[in-house]
Order: C-alpha cells, then sequence, then structure tokens
C-alpha cells in the first residue's frame, strides 16, 4: 500500500498536481517484524478526543487561530489536499478500518492515513462494513467550510479528487502490476485469487470515457458524505475499543 501510495506521489508531482501524501517508510527486518518511519510533528484524531477537544474545526481554531486569518486558511487548504488524495487512494485500493486511531494531522494541517491492514478484499472480522468509497464525515466537511452553503473550499476538495482520478486512470495498470506482483505471497487480502486484481482495476472505472468519469468520482464524493456506514463504524470502534470520534 506505502508503496501505491509513493507511487502515485510521483504521478503527482511529474504533472503538477499539488495534492500532499506522505507515504512513511518501512523497513522489514523479518517476517511479521520491521522498523516503521515516525510520522513527525503529528498527532491522530483518536489522541485529539481522548484530549477533550471534540471537533476537527475546534483543533483547528485553537491551532490556527481565527477562521478568517492566514494561518487558519493555509491549514484549511493543506487540509483539502491531502484529504483529496487520500480520498482517492482509500477508494481505489479500498482501504479499510479507517477509524481514528488510523488518521493523522500535522502540525500543517494535512490529514495522513496509517494502518493498512485491511485492504483490497478484506475487512475488519472478516467482514466489509464500511462501504462508504471513502471516509468523510462531518467534521471533516465542517473543516472544509460546510457543504449546505456550497462552500468553495468543498468545491475545491471535490475538483481536486476528481482531477487526481483521472490523472490516474492512464496509470491503473502499472499502479495494479504493483499489486499483482505480490499476489502470491499467501497475504489475506488476495483470498479470493484473481478476482482482487480485477476488482482494483475495475475501481478505475477503465471503461468511462473522460467526461463520464469527471461524473462518476463526483457522485462518490456525495455518496461518501456523511456516510452512515461510517458513522456506525466510528460508533462501533468508540463502543468496543474507546476510540472518540
Amino acid at each position: 500500500t506505502l508503496q501505491i501510495i509513493s507511487s502515485i506521489k510521483s504521478i503527482f508531482e511529474m504533472h503538477n498536481l499539488h495534492l500532499y501524501l506522505f507515504p512513511y517508510r518501512v523497513v522489514a527486518t523479518a517476517p511479521g517484524c520491521g522498523v516503521i518511519e515516525v510520522i513527525p510533528n503529528s498527532i491522530s484524531r483518536d489522541m485529539l478526543g481522548r484530549e477533550k477537544i471534540n471537533s476537527l474545526y475546534e483543533y483547528f481554531w485553537f491551532k490556527y487561530g481565527n477562521p478568517n486569518g492566514i494561518a487558519f486558511q493555509t491549514a484549511r487548504e493543506e487540509f483539502i489536499k491531502s484529504m483529496a488524495s487520500y480520498s482517492v487512494i482509500t477508494y481505489l485500493v479500498a482501504i479499510r478500518d479507517r477509524h481514528n486511531g488510523n488518521i493523522m494531522i500535522d502540525d500543517q494541517g494535512h490529514i495522513i492515513h496509517i494502518d493498512f491492514g485491511f485492504v483490497l478484499d478484506i475487512g475488519p472480522g472478516g467482514m466489509i462494513f464500511e462501504r462508504s468509497p471513502f471516509k468523510l464525515t462531518s467534521e471533516m466537511i465542517q473543516v472544509m467550510g460546510g457543504k449546505e452553503d456550497s462552500s468553495p473550499y468543498f468545491v475545491q476538495f471535490q475538483n481536486f479528487c476528481v482531477q487526481a482520478f483521472l490523472l490516474l486512470r492512464p496509470f491503473a495498470e502499472q499502479l495494479i502490476q504493483l499489486v499483482d506482483g505480490v499476489k502470491e505471497s499467501g497475504l489475506p487480502c488476495f483470498k479470493i485469487g484473481e478476482a482482487t486484481i480485477k476488482n482494483l482495476r475495475q475501481r478505475f472505472r477503465l471503461d468511462l470515457d473522460e467526461a463520464e468519469a469527471r461524473v462518476f468520482f463526483a457522485n462518490l464524493v456525495n455518496q461518501s458524505c456523511e456516510n452512515v456506514r461510517t458513522d456506525m463504524y466510528d460508533a462501533f470502534q468508540s463502543y468496543r475499543n474507546g476510540i472518540p470520534y
């Protein structure tokens, strides 16, 4: 997953799409063991909840000051750039287990996803409960200025998502080969065999022309907005593991 994220970051950079990704490094030292790079100057959304900060918007106000100020506006811009890139990747790779312990926020306002133990065709507990294309909660939308008033920041987020999706489609086979090369590894995410690769390819929607693909991903954004399954999964993680949301 991190190799895919790193490759996608390179594609963005080559084509001057200024979105944010942090493909932190992992070095394997033995079967099941390794060293994971620390994400600097960051805190998990889970930890913010444990410190009684009840929303991301409240955190941004506390950290960056008045929403009309330059610091807040800059942080919101960085938040949107990272939300768009990780949203597209979450959809394409089918990353699950997106509770607040697996979502970091750095000092610049970027959202950074971690812990990719459930991808492609598996979910926690052997079932796929998170059916939303990606995580887009009320508090995330609030940082973007809300959706109800046609916030220009939310529109910018949606446009970034569509641009990223359209840019990655021509590189679909290159990215799929990264997955195909390890399908014999015995990892649980390949439990349904060749169908895993077929499903991954299908998510790129190469059957659509550019205009149709644009509409398709815009609809995915709408499906993800305050998705009830996302809220239910967060509630379950709060009840089961004490992870605030």
